[in-house]
């Protein structure tokens, strides 16, 4: 990638938590920070409040995702269940940027966010530093697997769904660079209505630059 493009993907992810919320997520049942309208999000100085969770996908696999609730939400008794965003991880992993990113939306907005785990939490994986050559050959095994993929996206949306303080009607995706492919994937094999074909939906999703 150029410099010039490189800067382009980066001020589309800033601008990705903004859009998301302000398109298909508004929630009545917040009204602090998020009527605020905080300035768009970005940075790596942005701090981190998220809380491990292990869960499992459909074959059993161990993965770890990552939860950011908001500040006030175990003070408020009287808080319906809240939309929340299930952000799906680059090539890196569900590392530093996504739970900002899950931060973001819990302290800045009132939603529920949650750093999906889609390599594992056990798995292997190269390192950093690694040549791409090795990173891109383990990330393939999932990007050029829709089932795979979507299998793990799809645990995620189970558990969030299961989570007391989440309404399952308002859950939307969003997912950066391999996770967006993950969020097409997902839209390929289970279509807007997800993997039961049900009355439940996503609310929305949103792919920045993902492999088509």
């Amino acid at each position: 990638q150029t410099q010039a493009e490189q800067k382009i993907i980066k001020t589309m992810k800033y601008l990705t938590i903004s859009t998301i919320l302000t398109t298909i997520l508004q929630s009545p049942s917040i009204t602090t920070a998020a009527a605020s309208s905080p300035p768009v999000a970005g940075g790596p100085a942005i701090p981190t409040d998220v809380t491990p969770q292990n869960y499992t996908d459909a074959e059993g696999v161990l993965l770890q995702g990552f939860l950011s609730l908001p500040p006030d939400i175990n003070s408020n008794s009287d808080t319906a269940p809240l939309p929340a965003v299930i952000i799906l991880h680059d090539a890196s992993g569900p590392d530093t940027y996504e739970q900002q990113r899950a931060t973001i939306l819990a302290h800045s907005y009132g939603y529920v966010g949650f750093v999906a785990d889609i390599f594992g939490l056990l798995t292997v994986k190269p390192a950093e530093d690694a040549p791409w050559s090795e990173r891109g050959a383990f990330t393939s095994q999932f990007s050029n697997n829709a089932t795979l993929f979507t299998q793990r996206i799809q645990a995620a949306v189970e558990y969030v769904r299961g989570l007391e303080e989440v309404d399952e009607t308002k859950v939307g995706m969003v997912g950066y660079c391999m996770g967006g492919t993950g969020v097409v994937h997902y839209l390929n094999v289970y279509g807007e209505a997800g993997s039961d074909g049900g009355d439940v939906p996503l609310a929305g999703v949103i792919a920045v630059h993902p492999s088509l």
